[in-house]
């Protein structure tokens, strides 16, 4: 069993709650998924999931796991190493084509966007 926080434990023992309150048919299956705020379709896999895994069914699978998106702390420091050191005078926009054509680099060009530390628009 993994290790959950605070937060994650209380959503699964109110999932579970509900489900067993559904289960004894206190409330109907529709309610149930309007309390926990979800579609019936989708109520009906977190009770799929429950009844084959038990109360560990109940938590997101998705907390815990790196996003598949995160670019490396590497790429991020290179990045503003030389957005600070060797293209200071270009603003984002230019900044991004510049050093895709520059460091023939295959990240996407509005990352330089993101990471630009004097965007107030963030």
């Amino acid at each position: 069993m993994r290790s959950y926080s605070g937060a994650a434990w209380e959503r699964a023992m109110k999932r579970e709650e509900i489900i067993l309150r559904a289960y004894a048919k206190k409330i109907s299956w529709i309610e149930a998924a309007e309390i926990l705020g979800m579609s019936c379709r989708h109520l009906r896999r977190v009770r799929d999931k429950y009844e084959e895994w038990g109360f560990d069914g109940l938590h997101d699978g998705r907390v815990g796991k790196a996003s598949p998106r995160r670019v490396p702390v590497a790429v991020v420091e290179e990045v503003l190493r030389l957005y600070r050191d060797e293209y200071f005078d270009f603003n984002a926009p230019y900044n991004a084509t510049g050093r895709n054509s520059v460091h023939a680099d295959s990240e996407n060009r509005s990352r330089a966007r993101v990471l630009d530390p004097d965007r107030a628009d963030r």
